[in-house]
């Protein structure tokens, strides 16, 4: 039996006392108990979400050659400007260019990258930084 059906035995047992008082504080307790009940589950949900923002977090990867976040084992960028202003992970849409090229959308912020991809390595020989001024294209 859980904490919130001893609050309604001990209504019920208390009704037939008939002590007003005695009922009001009983109900008054068990809305308490309620509200608690429910913030503890809004902590727990809360806690669960930082968990895995914090664990996505450390398996986000910068690659300073292309100017683009990988988590390892994947081959779709994610958005850098997304995850450095909201720390949200949003896949890029890649769409090939007609030189061979390839540009990446990010369907949250609407923002291009244009770029030579060859996948996630840290050999490209792109110069492309998105923290340096002017390092994206529209």
């Amino acid at each position: 039996m859980g904490i919130l059906d001893t609050f309604k035995s001990i209504y019920d047992i208390a009704i037939g006392y008939k002590n007003a008082e005695l009922n009001q504080e009983i109900l008054e307790g068990q809305k308490q108990l309620f509200d608690l009940t429910n913030e503890n589950q809004v902590l727990k949900d809360e806690i669960h979400s930082l968990k895995e923002k914090l664990e996505l977090k450390g398996k986000m990867d910068f690659d300073d050659d292309k100017g683009m976040y990988f988590i390892e084992g994947e081959k779709t960028p994610y958005c850098p400007l997304c995850w450095d202003n909201e720390k949200k992970a949003i896949h890029l849409r890649m769409k090939e260019l007609s030189n061979g090229d390839h540009s990446f959308r990010c369907p949250k912020c609407d923002r291009s990258f244009n770029r030579k991809y060859r996948g996630p390595s840290r050999n490209c020989s792109d110069d492309f930084n998105p923290h340096s001024k002017g390092g994206y294209s529209d």
